[in-house]
């Protein structure tokens, strides 16, 4: 019998990627370890909630924040933003490719696979959510069946061409997240849905909150 650990916390570019070969790396990669703060967490947050309210319409499970994918997705925004290019991957000065963007994600989280979104101009969440949904290769990033968690970075006072946002998504083998509401900012009831990944892979599980002890195991439709 297979047995699931799990821990609850309290918690216009038209191009698009999706992992393939791999890449060599170039010289310039962030280290992993930065962590840049939101300039607009709320925005951030919104993007989060606006990507898994389009997934419920498609009949597909929500996504669970990853704060890797935030600093990464952050990182990339707050790059493009200060250098003023608009590219997946990063560039310097010269427009020259520094870092590939699958090598920069997973310098910040060992995901595989792993898809981008990225953006500019747009001034708020939704109207930056409508532009990746009209786009059919941004939008199959988000509804993406291969990814589990999200990543979101905003960034603005650009050198050029306005804001820049960034969507990270990625599945990590050895994670099988809990969603809360699909990843809703609050709620006023004590009363929640949860989405919880790994039952096609195990047959029981048992949930931890933090400061607390295991539940007994239980079965995924208890």
């Amino acid at each position: 019998m297979k047995l699931l650990y799990l821990l609850i916390l309290p918690l216009l570019c038209l191009n698009f990627y999706t992992i393939g070969q791999e890449i060599q790396k170039a010289e310039d990669c962030p280290t992993g370890n930065e962590q840049v703060e939101p300039v607009n967490y709320d925005y951030e947050l919104r993007v989060v909630e606006l990507v898994n309210e389009e997934r419920a319409t498609q009949n597909l499970p929500p996504l669970k924040k990853s704060q890797e994918l935030f600093y990464s997705a952050r990182f990339h925004a707050k790059d493009m933003c200060e250098t003023g290019y608009m590219q997946h991957p990063s560039l310097n000065s010269q427009d020259q490719v520094v870092c590939q963007t699958g090598n920069r994600i997973q310098q910040f989280y060992n995901v595989n696979p792993w898809r981008e979104n990225v953006a500019a101009g747009q001034s708020t969440p939704s109207s930056v959510n409508s532009t990746w949904i009209q786009s059919d290769g941004h939008y199959a990033n988000m509804m993406a069946r291969d990814v589990r968690e999200i990543g979101v970075g905003y960034y603005n006072n650009c050198a050029n061409l306005g804001p820049r946002w960034v969507e990270n998504f990625g599945s990590n083998s050895g994670t099988f997240p809990i969603v809360i509401n699909r990843e809703a900012f609050s709620t006023n009831s004590k009363s929640v849905d949860l989405y919880i990944y790994g039952k096609a892979d195990y047959d029981e599980m048992r949930l931890k909150n933090e400061g607390d002890g295991w539940t007994d195991w239980m079965s995924f439709q208890t």
